[in-house]
């Protein structure tokens, strides 16, 4: 048999851009305040809790609007959903302006909340952008891409409001809300941005490209009605995807509280807000670089297990030594130390997204990428409540030496998905027989149904 040929068109890395674009802008407006929390608080006149909120809103609402989105994403498409997440964002950015004191600080809340009811539709889309716009040679570099646009957008809400915001001790009795100006200068920029990328969002991504660009798109297409449900039934019945969810939800739970509270971990040894945001900012920048040769790594092999453990593992040792390492005036260690823990450790969301669409295909990839976000999302929601109360405490090294524990469990969890085998890579496999011309097989949806257990791998782990 002839072996099987997919077109692809360029407009595919456009259509990758401006997701990211949306991407980056909704996960910058997340952690705005999370490097000026005394300042955010002087500004609108309401107590730090307030401003621990506004980030921990974003874990609230992504559990209840997770499964409407990834429905809405399977039901009507990308393009709804993407229009969906950019457009409750630039509203929700407009909406921030308007709070300007403590008598207006509820409309910051409410714009904040639409943000983050936007964000299931932009986190969950990565896996099924690549896979509807990207070959299967492309789409785990594609799903990095996609998803390391987050990192960014973490990266800039982290560096951008210190530059236009001053440190502020919150402990000067002179200090007033007019001293914290630069706050409103902060949501006037997020909110031009979140416009953009609205705009750009309804005049040129489509629906998808006009031929399927992989078997295993074409497929899929088009879904049942009731597929969805079917899916979620089986995803919640696969003891393998459901340790990955767990081990994922520790890793990304840790990671978004050390984001959220990592300013007031450091402050107490003496680093202001832009030392600390420097340490952030190059974690990420690490991470994007970790995430690029991740991407590459796993086009190349599908080594998706493999990877996975041999990066928690050696980034769980890296938040080891930041741990051991903290005390003041060490910025270039914790620099060091952050750089190398974001390389192996940030990587492991699109990874993992990919690992899950692997496992639970042929259902929609937003599904997968959805109940493992949520994972996360609901450890997240527990670590910052519990590691706010130890900050209050002033129990900063316990706070540290916990999250490190939690990634070495998560790193252990990996380690035993699939057993002593490996996952079943169900899309690849589909894949390399279609293209292969393997025409008894190109159908064979009994291949798709068996379980991990039942069917070998067809790569290493």
């Amino acid at each position: 048999m002839p072996e099987v040929t997919y077109t692809v068109t360029a407009k595919r890395w456009l259509v990758l851009a401006i997701f990211c674009l949306c991407l980056l802008v909704n996960s910058a407006c997340w952690v705005t305040y999370s490097q000026i929390t005394n300042e955010a608080a002087i500004y609108y006149e309401v107590s730090t809790v307030w401003v621990d909120i506004l980030s921990m809103i974003f874990m609230f609402w992504y559990l209840p609007v997770n499964f409407p989105a990834c429905w809405i994403l399977e039901k009507w498409g990308l393009r709804m959903g993407l229009l969906l997440g950019s457009g409750l964002g630039c509203v929700g950015a407009g909406l921030r302006i308007l709070g300007r004191s403590n008598k207006s600080f509820p409309a910051v809340v409410v714009g904040q909340s639409l943000i983050a009811i936007g964000q299931p539709f932009l986190l969950n889309s990565p896996a099924k952008l690549s896979s509807v716009w990207f070959p299967d040679s492309e789409r785990a570099l594609a799903t990095v891409i996609g998803s390391s646009s987050q990192l960014i957008g973490s990266a800039m809400g982290f560096v951008v409001p210190p530059i236009f915001v001053e440190s502020i001790d919150s402990k000067d009795d002179d200090v007033t809300p007019s001293d914290a100006d630069g706050v409103f200068a902060v949501n006037i920029i997020f909110s031009i941005a979140a416009a953009v990328s609205f705009v750009l969002t309804y005049l040129i991504i489509d629906k998808g490209p006009p031929t399927p660009p992989s078997a295993s798109c074409e497929y899929i297409q088009p879904a049942a009605s009731t597929s969805y449900f079917q899916s979620v039934k089986l995803a919640f019945r696969d003891i393998h995807f459901l340790t990955l969810c767990l081990s994922f939800g520790l890793a990304l739970g840790s990671f978004n509280t050390l984001a959220t509270v990592l300013n007031q971990l450091l402050t107490p040894y003496g680093y202001d807000n832009t030392e600390t945001s420097i340490c952030s900012a190059v974690s990420i920048v690490a991470g994007l670089v970790g995430s690029g040769v991740t991407g590459v790594l796993i086009d190349r092999t599908h080594w998706y297990k493999s990877v996975l453990i041999c990066w928690m593992t050696i980034g769980s040792t890296a938040m080891l030594l930041l741990y051991l390492a903290i005390a003041p005036d060490r910025l270039a260690l914790l620099c060091l130390c952050s750089g190398c823990f974001g390389f192996f450790i940030l990587p492991i969301m699109p990874l993992c997204m990919e690992l899950g669409s692997e496992m639970l295909y042929p259902a929609d990839e937003s599904l997968p990428v959805g109940l493992l976000v949520s994972s996360g999302q609901i450890f997240g929601i527990g670590f910052i409540s519990f590691y706010q109360y130890l900050i209050d405490e002033e129990k900063y090294k316990l706070t540290f030496f916990i999250i490190t524990a939690c990634l070495y469990l998560s790193t252990g969890l990996a380690g035993i998905v699939g057993g002593c085998k490996a996952p079943l890579y169900k899309r690849h496999h589909y894949n390399m027989q279609v293209t292969a011309g393997d025409a008894e097989n190109q159908c064979d949806k009994a291949v798709l149904e068996k379980s991990d257990r039942e069917v070998q791998p067809l790569l290493p782990p």
